[in-house]
């Protein structure tokens, strides 16, 4: 598996929620170049420079650990672990910023404003990260273009918040479900 080489550090850490920060659930990460042309993201321990597993805490770091080791190896950018001893909550919408107007899908800013909590521009600039904090009913967690999870799983973390979105992460348990029933029932 080749890696991809980045010639810049992608994640503007000033805009990481300190919730977030807080939380030693970190990896610095890398891509490669899929069939699709997708770049496939690869979580990295910031501790051991090896393939981070997202449930293996051992392989996980802090902030710091993970900006530093991402910036030291000319890596992309960060990554955040979703955790069961958190309480967050992530949904990644793929392909839904239009690339030549900047437009997101109707359905996509629905939730983002329904939501009302973090929300960033994902690293290739065509996607949308929101994160919240609650947990997720049992069920599925990728329909289409729209993936969301709580636990096992990495998110990059990019810092480039959307507009006019809150800087914190809140509290939205029963959004969430709501949110959830909407694109998965």
């Amino acid at each position: 598996m080749k890696l991809e080489n980045f010639s810049q550090f992608l994640t503007i850490t000033e805009n990481v929620p300190t919730e977030l920060a807080n939380y030693p659930q970190w990896v610095s990460w890398s891509g490669t170049l899929g069939e699709n042309g997708k770049t496939r993201k690869i979580p990295i321990s910031p501790k051991s420079g090896r393939f981070a597993q997202t449930n293996a805490s051992g392989s996980w770091g802090t902030f710091e650990e993970a900006v530093e080791f991402s910036r030291e190896h000319n890596l992309p950018g960060i990554g955040f672990v979703f955790s069961e001893h958190d309480d967050f909550v992530g949904i990644d919408f793929d392909d839904c910023i239009d690339s030549a107007t900047g437009a997101v899908e109707s359905e996509v800013l629905e939730v983002i404003q329904r939501l009302d909590t973090y929300t960033e521009i994902s690293p290739s600039g065509r996607g949308i990260h929101v994160i919240a904090k609650g947990k997720l009913p049992a069920g599925s967690r990728k329909a289409g273009k729209v993936e969301i999870y709580d636990d096992r799983r990495f998110f990059t973390i990019t810092g480039k918040s959307f507009n006019g979105t809150p800087a914190e992460v809140r509290e939205k348990q029963n959004e969430i479900r709501e949110v959830y029933q909407k694109l998965f029932a």
